[in-house]
């Protein structure tokens, strides 16, 4: 982050992708080359007159991560860097330094001459060949030499030197200045007027003058005052020698200062330095929050380690719990959290934050149920609305995993907050659509596309993937397939630039799905292989089942239903709304397969486990199916249209649009019915489908060679023989060979029912779409 503010103090918009990633990053030193890339993907190109300086390198060097960190930075940018340092870095190799990418500068080029100590000491009569000698020309001992008039009498021992220097100017000032001087170098202020505050006007003033005469202090024009890192160190140094009631009586003040500034690092200097473990809880509890959102867990992680008396304390325990919730150790933060907030010293306030940690831990393990009761308690414990309202939001999500009644009026709960913030609104609008879709209920696209207005206000990338992958899920299983495209689209821009890959195969699903209704089955397929194939590669089981649903559904529509099958629907360990999804679409493949025991068996199964659109849809037109093929007409209109209504009033019409393009004998039980016919009609615009009647056959056009397949698309068009002949070049006689074979691998006895077929081929394979006179 400090190279960030570097390098946008001279360019703004530099690094807002890193500011937004960090917060997101569980563990920023295993993804090192990440954030690094990131942030140096915005610095091209980096303008040539321009330079990156680090000082103090040497705080970093030989630490494996930041040096790692700065090296894939270089790499990958064309910046202009100037590191100083008294540690070589590990990057910096021979091998560099000798083709010239590096140009090193050691002490001996930095030190002072003769001639540059004699100017400084503003007499060459005061530059005894041993002072020279003793310093190594080093100019901060030189600058003391120059202010000391002893040095003109001869050095001391060249290990004492800079001792015998600090000391003899400390001595010369009284004990008022000292104090003065200790609480400066304690809090480091860089203004006049802050010291003037910290000491008041006439201590101040007298503070300043002494401590610049004596050369402690450096004032600059400004109102600037600076005080050299090593006379800092010094001046602790004598403070450590001072009693213990005025030491800390010093160190608690400046400890006050700098949690006021929001100085988190100065803070545990003053901790560590003066070995004060007991402030480590109040540092926590200030700077937790902000510290989690830069990323900074070695930091949290250092500073606990260092707690001693403090490891009891709550805060201690949260912070803890959040580190391991980072590490993917959930079972162990939801243990962390409940203790701390469990404890006899925890404030309201921490008590509620230890509780929502313990939430999502128990949410990301998949114990959904204690999610759930942690989230409550959360909401009881807080004390102010921020938190009751970030307690609310995660009880909302563990309610609609679990899919209770309550949930429609949590959301509404939410959705009645007057002050919500941007990001808690796209939030918020996701959650409604998931929570719609889990219910059954009505999908809301015009919420959706509001909230999408929104996504540019949204700081947090994962945020924005996440909305983006419901909404688009949603459109395209609304039919809305052009649009959930193009936010598709946006959606994996925004995860490859922040470097989100694991939003990818979410993204790839919502792509397949998109083209699996627009017939280009073809391309559906092998965006599902991809994406399982990514998916497979980091872990991610929910999104390998997600792929495997619509791969099943993508075959069901083509009327192929032997694949499904492949792939045993496995659902040990998965949400209740998963596998019933799964379930039920083995179920209808098994209906359309004619295997009818068996598709009642997990159409039952699926129907007890949830209530998702999915479920509610397949789980019917399975049944319907299989009482068509058994004979039962009269319970399979039932069924049926107990799923046409259901995709009519929830919107979400890709299963029905699936099941009846597979199995087009569920569209001709549905015509018996009348008042089914308008709802009908709009699902078949929707889906881009032709009017489908009077069609009773179980064959896949997968069975078909290309060349039938494109004889069969024109017959959808409602094209002559002559004129398909013409269409493809080919002769007469040749059509009608086809023509016979398409009947006889469809299982059809007539040019319209195998019309009715070209629904399921895939774009990918059809032929020119027609117009309505013929042509092409």
């Amino acid at each position: 982050m400090g190279l960030h503010r570097a390098v946008s103090s001279a360019h703004p918009e530099i690094g807002r992708i890193l500011s937004e990633r960090l917060p997101i990053t569980p563990n920023p030193h295993v993804e090192i080359d990440v954030l690094a890339e990131v942030l140096a993907d915005d610095l091209t190109p980096w303008p040539e007159k321009s330079w990156l300086v680090i000082d103090d390198y040497q705080e970093i060097a030989g630490v494996a991560a930041p040096e790692r960190f700065v090296e894939t930075f270089l790499l990958s940018s064309s910046v202009n860097l100037l590191l100083l340092t008294r540690e070589r870095p590990a990057w910096a190799s021979a091998r560099r330094i000798l083709y010239g990418e590096i140009a090193e500068y050691g002490r001996d080029a930095l030190a002072m001459t003769y001639d540059e100590a004699a100017a400084l000491l503003a007499s060459p009569s005061r530059v005894h060949p041993e002072l020279l000698e003793v310093t190594e020309g080093w100019p901060a001992v030189l600058a003391l030499a120059a202010i000391s008039p002893s040095s003109s009498k001869g050095p001391p021992m060249a290990s004492a030197l800079y001792r015998f220097f600090a000391d003899e100017l400390y001595y010369r000032i009284n004990e008022p200045t000292r104090r003065g001087l200790w609480e400066i170098a304690l809090m480091t202020p860089t203004r006049r007027a802050t010291i003037m505050r910290m000491l008041g006007s006439s201590r101040g003033t007298s503070v300043i003058e002494v401590g610049t005469q004596h050369g402690f202090l450096t004032e600059r024009e400004g109102d600037l005052i600076e005080i050299h890192p090593l006379l800092r160190h010094f001046l602790e140094e004598k403070l450590l020698q001072e009693s213990v009631q005025l030491r800390e009586t010093l160190v608690e003040r400046a400890f006050r200062h700098f949690l006021e500034r929001g100085s988190w690092d100065e803070a545990f200097h003053l901790i560590a330095r003066f070995e004060l473990p007991p402030l480590l809880p109040r540092l926590l509890a200030a700077s937790l929050p902000e510290l989690l959102t830069l990323g900074r867990t070695e930091t949290l992680r250092r500073w606990i380690s260092r707690g001693d008396a403090a490891v009891t304390d709550p805060i201690v325990g949260l912070t803890g719990a959040e580190l391991a919730f980072r590490e993917g150790h959930y079972y162990a933060s939801e243990v962390l959290a409940e203790a701390a907030a469990g404890s006899a010293n925890a404030s309201g306030h921490t008590a509620a934050r230890a509780l929502i940690v313990a939430g999502r831990a128990a949410h990301a393990a998949s114990r959904e149920q204690e999610s759930l009761a942690f989230y409550r308690r959360a909401k009881k414990a807080s004390s102010s609305e921020e938190l009751g309202r970030v307690a609310l939001m995660g009880e909302l999500v563990a309610a609609i995993e679990l899919e209770v009644p309550g949930a429609v009026e949590l959301s509404k709960t939410l959705e009645s907050s007057s002050d919500l913030l941007p990001q808690e609104r796209v939030v918020l609008a996701g959650r409604i659509l998931n929570l719609q879709t889990r219910y059954a209920l009505r999908v809301d696209l015009d919420a959706g596309r509001a909230a999408r207005q929104l996504l540019h206000l949204v700081d947090d990338p994962l945020a924005r993937c996440s909305f983006r992958n419901v909404f688009g899920y949603v459109l395209a299983a609304c039919g809305k397939c052009e649009e959930a495209l193009s936010l598709t689209d946006e959606q994996l821009s925004d995860a490859e630039r922040s470097r989100l890959n694991f939003v990818i195969p979410y993204a790839l699903c919502v792509r397949a799905l998109s083209r699996a209704g627009q017939r280009y089955f073809d391309e559906a397929q092998e965006q599902l292989a991809k994406a399982e194939q990514l998916a497979t590669k980091t872990g991610d089981r929910t999104a390998v089942i997600i792929c495997r649903c619509l791969r099943a559904r993508t075959f069901i529509a083509q009327g192929s239903f032997q694949p499904v099958f492949s792939e045993s629907p496995h659902t040990h360990g998965l949400t209740n709304s998963l596998a019933s999804e799964l379930l039920a679409s083995h179920a209808l493949a098994r209906a359309g397969a004619g295997d009818a025991g068996k598709a009642f068996e997990l159409a039952l199964t699926a129907d007890k486990m949830s209530g998702a659109s999915e479920t509610k849809i397949c789980v019917p037109a399975a049944r319907a199916v299989a009482n068509l093929r058994l004979g039962r007409s009269d319970v399979a209109l039932l069924e049926a249209l107990e799923a046409l209504r259901t995709a009519i009033g929830t919107g979400m019409i890709e299963s029905f649009v699936a099941a009846y393009r597979g199995c087009p004998e569920l569209l001709t039980c549905l015509l018996q019915e009348k008042n089914a016919h308008e709802d009908i009609a709009l699902i078949l615009t929707l889906s881009g489908d032709q009017v489908m009647q009077n069609v009773t056959a179980t064959h896949s056009v997968l069975a078909l060679s290309p060349r039938e397949k494109e004889v069969l698309s024109l017959l959808g068009f409602g094209m002559t023989n002559a004129q398909i002949a013409q269409q493809l070049f080919i002769s007469l006689a040749t059509v009608k060979v086809h023509v016979r074979h398409i009947f006889e691998k469809l299982g059809v006895d007539s040019r319209t029912a195998a019309a009715l077929r070209a629904v399921q081929i895939g774009r990918d394979h059809a032929a020119p779409e027609a117009t309505n006179d013929g042509s092409v």
